[in-house]
């Protein structure tokens, strides 16, 4: 009796994965790895007069920006009050995802066709 044909499933190859692993952790440290400045705001004053007097201790803030390719969040941090506030875009962290998914997939294809290829080369030679 014949057995029926078994279905094929979706499978990669370990060297594949290994490379696939390693896209997913540049991604995810470019992702995670934020880019700090200090802003100062204004350090001068000015009398009614018009003439600038130097602020001894100027109010300035730090601001850090996470997100890879785009900015998903924004925490700033202001001196010398202690007060912190962030902002969130949710549109960024869509754009973020895809473009991660995308390196991922594309990673995987371009390692699967060159695996492939290399195989069939083999197969010629023999």
């Amino acid at each position: 009796m014949l057995e029926p044909a078994r279905r094929k499933r979706f499978q990669i190859h370990l060297s594949t994965a290994l490379v696939m692993m390693i896209a997913a952790g540049i991604l995810i440290w470019a992702n995670v790895t934020s880019e700090a400045r200090e802003i100062v705001a204004r350090d001068y004053t000015y009398d009614q007069e018009g003439h600038a007097y130097p602020i001894p201790d100027p109010p300035w803030r730090t601001v850090r920006q996470y997100g890879w390719p785009l900015t998903a969040l924004v925490l700033s941090e202001f001196h010398p009050l202690d007060h912190r506030a962030h902002e969130f875009a949710i549109a960024s962290v869509a754009v973020d995802f895809l473009v991660f998914a995308v390196a991922l997939i594309v990673t995987g294809l371009i390692c699967e066709l060159w695996i492939r290829i290399r195989s069939a080369q083999k197969e010629h030679e023999a």
